[in-house]
């Protein structure tokens, strides 16, 4: 599914992970942001390249990621399926050195490069005038004169320090190499001092940069803030670049803070994309469906079943998608034109802040990355740091043909650079940088060779075994003793065996993790911080194992646990170095590589502590056996760590295995503290070297003080002791109770607990507490409203402020008001809400309700004649009809059609006919007969006419049988039309049903229709 990403448009990839649910996506280097993949539908016909743009541990387990296609330009299928490799190199830090390899038309420093012409290496550029000078120690001395240089003590540099800083300064390619804590880092920060001084000199009309380059983020935020805190420059004049710096004093100087973007202009954009999206979230949603033969074979959708029906369904979508297809590739098209439009908008402000810099820091994979930057940058001087652990290629694309000086600080002899593919490091000596090849080929290489890190014991580790001459400064001879340990420097051997940690094949021991967590309890018992003690492993996989039993350990947030290759450049005060390996293949892995173990034995300033198969390593490397020769002299290679109480110095033990640290719970031994605590009790715990004077310690015996009333204090030892709560007897001063009140109460402040006596003034007694104000009477009482008469109950205080009675007067309609009296007193009576009762014109009842007007009917339209019926709703007009009236007898006869009002007179004669059973008919000439039967049916016959002789008439449509005195009177047949009168159908006196037919009353009927058909 394709999505609108920040660099162009991605893809949602969802992938199956039914065989890869043993896989820790938290720690798996698997699909990690910047791989390369490709991707085929057709059996690697074709290939498709894409880059894993975004990852999420919690996704990846559900198979799903974002990708990027390599070119925007290829289409992708989102309804195919596709088969999917992954490379194992690390695509990210590569692709953009490659590309930039391919562009490189003129390299500098050629002569020294590619010729190998190292013998005679010629001052910068800009140096190379017979009068150019530096300031140095605050006075200008010539540049390239180094006996009338100051003294080293003046530049505050030792022997080979000096030497270093003159070489770097005076030959246009310098290389210096400084051993583990010889303070390269601080003669970097002392050549970038004198240069920024100096900025006249090589900085041509306000033209060219200083370059720094680092390989580790970590290493280049470490020598910026030096720069800062020695130079202090301003947010402009240093910018770093790359946005995975963790300083916070750096964040100001990072060059996505000075960018400066319209804010208007990105809300407008960020409207656009989400219209974007949702177009192609709408065009590009997954399904499956018919294929269109199969679907054209439908004639009858619901004979298909529900899953049919749905197929067909998407049948259709699909069609609809084939004719929006192109759309979406335009979008998509343009959505990726737009994204590189703000990219090379970007790139050009970043330009812009550049422009006047003094300083650019950036790693060697954000120089690359930023190749279009770097050509427009121009820096006249280049600064690498790391430089031995840098790949060649990443070096010479960082190089611009405006660099007159390239300063390499490093150290082969630890880290080197590590190639992806480990055939091409060996057959094509990729693995070594251009700082090692350059010194091979014999360039002049100032070595550092005074460190201030380790002490002694701890620098005899790597010297002589890895440098032949490395001088001890004097301050490494004062380092503190490990405190609770026999020994400083130990290596502890061990038998144990390793494991192999799934899918990443990693590395990993048990034992080892064990031993190291429990170590490090045991030397935060002794005082030491967390963050003064880091962990070194040779393997990822017993990284995480320790950081997965260290997870319920108290202090572990401040805790480091990283592998060797991680740590290079860094120290601190106690390193414990894991081995981990330890196999009957007496294979010993990347402790076979000197440079590895170079970085892991030269971290330590005070202690170092090795947990390994000490034997193996000796059997298999020659720099171990003589290493660990050296270290037999003192007894440094044990099978334990010799642990000793700080306190009780005859109290020893020896840890071989995890669990012998529980013999010292608190890091001391099993004997008990029994410090006499200021407050007069002994400490509980077992011996502990921390806390000495218990200033930290908490006693939790009772109390033992008491207050002012002898009362003996309830609380623990070490809290403050508490207002007493102890009740005593106390008189109330306001109302003279005795009372119960806490010691440390006054008696004035307590409210008395009694029940209050006092009257109030409506007379009822007060029944709140006594030490409580008296309150409003709340008693119920009946109160007579005098506006309506109305009783009430309410609260004794409260005015009634109106009746909430039902109100009882009669509204017009005749129902009842549904309203209160309080509310129809103050305003006007509710509208009634019951169901209207009036019969419209037409004869139906209203069906809306009393208090609102009466709406149009929308009943069926009760109009019609004997030879029709209307079938509209009432409230349309009728159409008349256009037969003649039937309305005629053997005396008189209606000459007018069937809808105009009859003209004839009522025949009054009695009906000739007789009824069904042989009786004469009771009825009118003319009229239809009515069903009852004088004689057939007296008694009903007498009940219609209440006994009276009557000719009968029938209705309809309701056939009610009515005297005809009754409805002539009920009619006004006498009454002719004419005159103002009411309109209204005439209907039944009995059923109020509206008469349709009755030919003795025609002309009042049709009168009545024509009447109401006017005001439809």
């Amino acid at each position: 599914m394709p999505l609108c990403g920040r660099y162009g448009i991605v893809y949602r990839l969802t992938f199956d992970v039914t065989t890869l649910k043993r896989v820790n996506w938290e720690h798996s280097k698997r699909l990690i942001t910047g791989c390369l993949l490709c991707l085929s539908a057709d059996n690697f016909k074709t290939i498709v390249f894409a880059v894993v743009c975004e990852r999420d541990a919690n996704e990846l387990s559900r198979g799903h990621i974002l990708i990027e296609l390599d070119d925007h330009m290829v289409e992708i299928d989102h309804t195919a399926e596709y088969e999917m490799v992954e490379s194992t190199t690390y695509f990210e830090a590569y692709k953009h050195n490659l590309k930039r390899i391919q562009e490189i038309e003129e390299l500098p420093f050629q002569e020294y490069l590619l010729n190998a012409d190292v013998d005679d290496v010629r001052a910068p550029k800009y140096l190379r005038e017979p009068d150019a000078t530096l300031v140095l120690s605050r006075r200008r001395y010539p540049a390239l004169k180094l006996s009338r240089w100051p003294e080293k003590e003046a530049l505050e540099l030792n022997e080979s320090q000096f030497s270093a800083f003159q070489n770097a300064l005076t030959k246009e390619f310098a290389i210096i190499q400084g051993p583990p804590g010889t303070g390269k880092t601080y003669l970097g920060l002392k050549v970038m001092e004198t240069l920024l001084k100096n900025k006249t000199t090589w900085r041509k009309q306000g033209e060219g940069c200083i370059l720094i380059v680092c390989y580790t983020n970590h290493a280049l935020d470490q020598f910026l803030e030096g720069i800062i805190s020695q130079s202090a420059l301003e947010p402009g004049q240093l910018v770093r670049i790359g946005g995975k710096s963790k300083s916070e004093e750096l964040q100001k100087f990072n060059i996505a803070s000075q960018d400066v973007h319209d804010g208007f202009q990105q809300q407008v954009n960020k409207k656009r994309i989400r219209k974007i999206k949702s177009l192609l979230k709408a065009l590009a949603k997954e399904h499956t469906s018919m294929d269109y033969e199969e679907a054209n074979r439908v004639t009858d959708v619901w004979s298909l079943d529900q899953q049919g029906r749905f197929r067909l369904y998407r049948s259709w979508l699909d069609r609809l998608f084939s004719t929006v297809g192109m759309d979406l590739k335009h979008k998509c098209t343009k959505y990726n034109a737009l994204a590189d439009r703000i990219q090379e908008a970007y790139s050009i402000q970043d330009s812009d802040i550049l422009e006047g810099a003094l300083v650019v820091g950036l790693t060697t994979t954000g120089a690359a990355k930023h190749t279009a930057m770097m050509s427009q940058l121009k820096p006249t001087i280049t600064i690498i740091e790391e430089a031995a652990e840098v790949l060649e290629a990443h070096i010479s694309t960082l190089l611009s043909v405006h660099c007159e000086h390239l300063i390499l600080i490093g150290d082969h002899q630890q880290l080197r650079p590590n190639p992806a593919v480990y055939t091409l490091a060996k057959n094509y000596n990729l693995d070594v940088s251009l700082f090692e090849r350059m010194v091979k080929n014999g360039m002049c290489c100032s070595q550092l060779d005074m460190q201030h890190r380790m002490r002694p014991e701890i620098a005899q580790l790597i010297t002589p075994h890895i440098y032949k001459q490395l001088y001890n400064h004097p301050s490494v001879f004062d380092r503190d003793n490990i405190l609770g340990i026999s020994g400083n420097v130990l290596f502890v051997d061990h038998q144990e065996m390793e494991s192999t940690v799934e899918d990443t094949m990693s590395k990993s021991n048990e034992h080892e993790a064990l031993f190291i967590i429990k170590l490090i309890r045991y030397l935060l018992h002794q005082g030491y911080e967390a963050s003064q003690i880091t962990v070194l492993t040779m393997y990822l996989g017993q990284m995480f194992l320790i950081k997965k039993k260290m997870a319920d350990f108290a202090k572990d947030d401040m805790m480091r646990v990283t592998p060797v290759d991680n740590f290079q450049g860094e120290e601190n005060e106690i390193i414990l170095l894991s081995c981990v390996r330890s196999n009957a293949d007496d294979k010993i892995g990347f402790l076979n590589v000197s440079n590895r173990v170079c970085v892991a034995l030269s971290r330590a300033r005070k202690g170092f502590y090795c947990i390994g198969n000490i034997s193996l390593l000796r059997k298999k490397s020659p720099l171990w056996e003589n290493i660990c020769s050296e270290l037999d002299k003192d007894e440094n290679v044990v099978d334990g760590i010799p642990c000793v109480c700080q306190n009780h110095s005859d109290s020893k033990f020896v840890a071989r295995f995890p669990a012998d640290f529980d013999q010292a719970p608190l890091g001391g031994c099993h004997l008990p503290c029994s410090f006499r605590l200021q407050c007069g009790h002994t400490c509980e715990w077992l011996c502990h070297p921390f806390d000495k004077k218990h200033d930290e310690y908490k006693c939790k015996k009772p109390c033992t003080k008491s207050c002012l009333n002898g009362h003996l204090c309830t609380s623990l030892c070490y809290k403050d002791c508490p207002p007493c709560k102890k009740l005593m007897a106390k008189v109330i001063p306001e109302c003279g109770h005795d009372q119960m009140v806490p010691c440390y109460l006054d008696p004035a402040l307590y409210p008395c607990q009694d029940i209050c006596d006092r009257e109030k003034p409506c007379g009822h007694i007060c029944k709140k507490r006594c030490g409580d104000p008296c309150l409003p009477c709340r008693q119920p009482v009946l109160k007579t409203l005098p506006s309506c008469g109305h009783e009430q109950k309410v609260q004794c205080s409260d005015e009634i402020k109106k009746c909430t009675q039902p109100c009882e007067h009669v509204l017009k309609c005749g129902h009842k008001c549904p309203g209160k009296c309080g509310d129809c007193k103050a305003v006007r009576h509710s509208a009634c809400r019951k169901r209207c009762t009036q019969n419209l014109l037409c004869g139906h009842q209203c069906a809306g309700k009393c208090s609102q007007p009466c709406l149009p009917c929308t009943f069926k339209c009760q109009g019609g004649c004997s030879h029709s019926s209307c079938n509209e709703s009432c409230g349309i007009p009728c159409f008349w009809c256009q037969k003649p009236c039937e309305w005629s007898c053997k005396h008189l006869r209606c000459g007018l059609l069937c809808w105009d009002p009859c003209q004839r007179l009522p025949c009054n004669y009695p009906c000739p006919k007789s009824l069904r059973c042989g009786h004469q008919c009771p009825g009118l000439c003319g009229e239809e007969c009515p069903l009852v039967c004088k004689t057939c049916h007296l008694d009903l016959y007498k009940r219609i006419t209440k006994g009276r002789q009557e000719m009968l008439i029938i209705l309809n449509p309701c056939r009610h049988v009515f005297p005809v005195s009754q409805l002539d009177a009920h009619f006004e047949i006498k009454k002719l039309p004419g005159g103002h009168q009411q309109v209204q159908i005439p209907s039944c006196p009995a059923c109020k049903r509206a008469v349709k037919v009755c030919n003795r009353y025609n002309t009042i009927i049709k009168q009545a229709a024509l009447d109401l058909n006017r005001i439809k």
